[in-house]
């Protein structure tokens, strides 16, 4: 599955599409995701939910998760 480009979109739209994507996924599937920047809001919740999560920054300010 092909990373979800959420670059182009103003917060919180990408933290709000990566939890709905989150919710309708089977367990044990794995998401990337580029977001416009470091989504620091995001991490905690991802941890609440126990999700493990990686963050790689992109050139721009980008990151991958």
């Amino acid at each position: 599955m092909p990373p979800l480009d959420l670059r182009h979109l103003p917060p919180p739209e990408p933290m709000q599409r990566i939890l709905d994507a989150l919710e309708s996924m089977p367990p044990h599937t794995r998401l990337d995701a580029l977001t416009p920047q470091r989504p620091e809001p995001l991490l905690p919740l991802l941890a609440q939910w126990g999700y493990a999560w990686r963050i790689q920054a992109l050139e721009g300010g980008s990151a991958h998760i």
